[in-house]
Formats: C-alpha cells, sequence, structure tokens
C-alpha cells in the first residue's frame, strides 16, 4: 500500500463518513452508529496529513529506513479507520432499516467484501517479507502457507453459507429470523474474521515487546468506542446482540493494531 493510496483513501473514508452523517441526520438510527464513524473520522484525521508529511521526507532525501515505523503505523491505521466506518453504517442500518430491503442486502454485502479485504491487508502486514524475523508462514499438512490462506480457507469460504442464507430470504420475501437479517449476519462474520484475524496475528507477535503508549491509546479508544456505543444502545434500547457482536469486533481490532505494529524494521540502514 502506496502513500498515495493511503492519503486517497483517507480523502475517500472522510466522503464515505460525511455522507453517512448527512444521509441519516434525521433519523434516530443515526446514534447507532455515530461511536463508530466518529472514532473512524478520528482515526482517518490523523492519517491523511501524516501520509502527506512522509511523502515530503521521502522527497527530501530520508533514508526509507527511518520511516518505516511510521509508514507501517499509518498502513494498519487506515485499515483500523475503514472498518470502524464499516461497523458504524452497518449498526445503523440493523437499528433503522426494514429487513427486506434490497437495497440494504447489496450495501451490506459491499461492506462485508470491504471487512474481507481490511482483514486480508491486515495478515499481509503480519507475512510481510521486510520486517524484522521476515514471514514466519505456519505449517499445515507439511506444507508453509501464510496467514491470508487460513483466512480464505478457514474463514471467508465457509462464510459464503449465511451469507448465501440471508441474501435468498431477503431476495425471495420468506421470513426468516432476525439473525440474518443482512447487517446483522454481515456484523456476525465481520465479528468472526475480526476475531480469526486477531488470533492468526497474536500467533505472529506474541513474544515481541510491546510498546505500552500504543497499548494504552488502543485500550482507551476502545473504552471510548464501546462505552459510547453501550449508552446508545442502552437509550435508544437497540440490540444488545449487534452492541456485543460491534463490541467484539472492535476489542479484537484494537488488539490486532496493537501487535501489528510491534513489528520492527528487517532491513538494516547502510553503514
Amino acid at each position: 500500500m502506496s502513500w498515495k493510496i493511503v492519503e486517497r483513501s483517507g480523502s475517500l473514508l472522510a466522503l464515505v463518513v460525511l455522507i453517512g452523517i448527512l444521509w441519516y441526520a434525521r433519523s434516530p438510527s443515526l446514534n447507532a452508529g455515530s461511536p463508530y464513524l466518529g472514532a473512524a473520522a478520528c482515526v482517518g484525521t490523523y492519517c491523511i496529513p501524516n501520509s502527506f508529511f512522509l511523502k515530503v521526507r521521502l522527497r527530501k532525501g530520508e533514508p526509507p529506513q527511518t520511516l518505516w515505523p511510521l509508514a507501517r503505523r499509518l498502513r494498519v491505521l487506515i485499515l483500523v479507520a475503514w472498518q470502524l466506518a464499516v461497523l458504524g453504517l452497518l449498526n445503523i442500518w440493523a437499528a433503522g432499516e426494514p429487513a427486506a430491503s434490497r437495497r440494504i442486502l447489496v450495501l451490506s454485502g459491499l461492506l462485508l467484501v470491504l471487512s474481507i479485504a481490511i482483514s486480508d491487508r491486515l495478515l499481509s502486514l503480519a507475512d510481510s517479507p521486510d520486517q524484522d524475523g521476515g514471514t514466519r508462514p505456519l505449517k499445515f499438512f507439511d506444507r508453509l502457507r501464510t496467514r491470508r490462506t487460513y483466512l480464505w480457507g478457514f474463514i471467508v469460504y465457509p462464510a459464503s453459507i449465511p451469507t448465501y442464507l440471508s441474501a435468498d430470504f431477503c431476495v425471495t420475501g420468506e421470513p426468516y429470523s432476525p439473525l440474518l437479517h443482512p447487517p446483522q449476519i454481515c456484523l456476525l462474520l465481520t465479528a468472526v474474521m475480526s476475531a480469526g484475524t486477531q488470533a492468526l496475528v497474536f500467533q505472529r507477535y506474541h513474544g515481541l515487546a510491546s510498546d505500552k503508549r500504543i497499548l494504552a491509546i488502543c485500550v482507551l479508544g476502545v473504552l471510548f468506542v464501546v462505552g459510547s456505543a453501550g449508552a446508545f444502545t442502552f437509550l435508544l434500547d437497540n440490540s444488545w446482540y449487534v452492541y456485543a457482536l460491534s463490541s467484539l469486533t472492535v476489542m479484537c481490532l484494537a488488539m490486532s493494531t496493537h501487535l501489528v505494529l510491534r513489528a520492527t524494521n528487517g532491513a538494516r540502514p547502510n553503514p
């Protein structure tokens, strides 16, 4: 992921969050997603100017090795911001959209695809060869495989079954459980993917030294998002099931962020 992609992703993220807020400004369901959209906006606000400053420093001839930690941090945080925006929109739709809306079915499916891409990119960073220690693939049936392979083989492909059932019931109009409502099923699968990604990332970095500052920021971020979302859920009598799935995703995302940012640059500056 180049700096231009980070910049463009951050700008697109800001546009998506703004459109979401303006579109649902008069809807009570906006409160269900506002903690996640607000957190996404905060993280994106950090990424956009810092990606610009990083590009400027590179143009001035500063060695890429010295900028590696900042570059990796921006790559991770832009993924975090997008995942929070996905949670915000899915929470809004789960709280205020009719169960048989085909528009929400399509949009929820697109956000699920985006969540899959986010998990894939996080594991790609965990498998990156330019970090200290290299890729360190996992052995499966006497063959070394990347962590992305485990994500797709054991989480993404099996998840296609409940996704298909949800889409089929929604399109045909047959009665079905609220748990198969497109935003709910997408939140469930997003939570499962976040937990699986966190487990795979933990396996890679659990032995490395922890950065207490990053850990503190992650903990405070989780407390803010989960706490404010819980308050809105209680006051507006929203679904606690949706809140539990979203909270699990936020906690796994924060832990994955903390673990991936433990990595150090594997390349050494030239003498």
